[in-house]
């Protein structure tokens, strides 16, 4: 079973903190596998995707990133 993340932040495009927000789920077994940028004028947000072997390192990768600040969403099975 796969399981995602979604973490958002405001654009525009961060490398450094997109190589940060992996690293901090690297220990968890999170893998970025999709990165979406806004279509829409009105949209700031960009989208990163992590995906994970198992809910509970995929939990654990999102109260840590909450506990942060940012902005994440998940866990949840992958397709959901």
């Amino acid at each position: 079973m796969c399981v995602m993340l979604e973490v958002y932040y405001t654009a525009p495009v961060d490398i450094l903190r997109e190589r940060e927000l992996s690293a901090l789920m690297t220990p968890f077994g999170g893998r970025l596998t999709c990165k979406e940028l806004p279509t829409h004028p009105a949209c700031v947000a960009i989208t990163l995707t992590f995906e994970f072997d198992d809910w509970h390192n995929a939990e654990e990768a999102a109260k840590l990133l909450f506990e942060q600040g940012v902005h994440v969403e998940g866990p949840g099975d992958y397709g959901e």
